[in-house]
Order: C-alpha cells, then structure tokens, then sequence
C-alpha cells in the first residue's frame, strides 16, 4: 500500500514548523498520518492538535475517530469521551453521529448506538432508515430516558412523513 513517508513528511514538517500553534496545521498532519493507516501517530497528532484547541468539535470528532481505529477497549471509552464532548458542540455532523455510534456500540451502549444512527439518518432526510434505527432504540433505551423519547420522537417524526407522503 502506499506510505505517506519521504517528501510528504518534508512537507508536513514544514507546514507544522511555519506556524507550530495553528491547531488545524497539527489537524491536518494527523489527518494524513490517519488516512495512511498510521494510528498510533495519527492520535498523537491529533492530541497535539486538542492542546491548542480543546474545544474544537471536529478535532475532537477526528480524534475518536482515530482512537476508535486502534481497536482497544481503554481508547474505546477514551473515544467515546472525545466524541460526546465533540456532539455536545456540533450535534449536526454525520460523520460525528456515524463514529459516536460505533463507539456506543463498540462499549456495549447499543441502544445508544441505535439513536445515534437514527439520528444521523434523520438529519440526511432518509426517515425511513431512522424509523427503523429509532424503532430498536426504543426497544433498548430505558423508558422515560431522555435517549428513549428522543428516539421516540425521531419515530412519530418519521411516521408523520410517511403518511404526509401517502
């Protein structure tokens, strides 16, 4: 496979060297260090990148993504963690909604993982795929939960679609 080694390690080297505080220069090299399958690297970057900036949701959402991928349980919840704290600041990203729900279901939430999917799906307009997701969540989330009547929610919304079409 190709490797990101030789001249693009020149080049992100000399990116980062120019402006050593710009969070999104140390983004953008822990992005490429994550699309060439380099994990490991790709976390330390990013966690280089939420010194600078701990609040920014899609550096956040970047770096669960990247925890998820080395398939430990411990970066599992550290995963889970960056992710809740980045969809609390942006609850409208697919990508986010996607990894959070890999990460609820690789912890064992899958109720959790269910809304999450549910509410991903919603948000891209497909209703018929949320009510689906929305369904099983109802079905996994304790009754009354905020998780559950958001799911529910999600379900009445999907169904009021349906018969608006007909």
């Amino acid at each position: 496979g190709f490797k990101s080694r030789g001249l693009g390690d020149v080049y992100k080297r000399q990116l980062v060297a120019m402006r050593p505080q710009d969070p999104y220069y140390q983004e953008l090299k822990a992005q490429i260090l994550f699309e060439t399958r380099r994990f490991p690297e790709a976390v330390a970057e990013y966690e280089r990148a939420l010194e600078l900036a701990p609040n920014q949701p899609l550096i956040l959402a970047a770096y669960g993504r990247s925890l998820l991928a080395l398939k430990t349980s411990e970066n599992n919840e550290k995963a889970l963690e960056a992710l809740e704290k980045a969809y609390s600041r942006d609850s409208r990203n697919p990508l986010l909604l996607q990894d959070l729900a890999r990460a609820y279901a690789v912890t064992g939430n899958n109720g959790k993982a269910s809304l999450m999917t549910a509410k991903r799906y919603s948000l891209m307009g497909k209703k018929r795929d949320a009510a689906i997701h929305a369904r099983r969540a109802v079905g996994l989330l304790p009754n009354g939960s905020p998780g559950h009547r958001q799911a529910s929610d999600i379900l009445h919304a999907a169904k009021s679609s349906s018969r608006k079409r007909k």
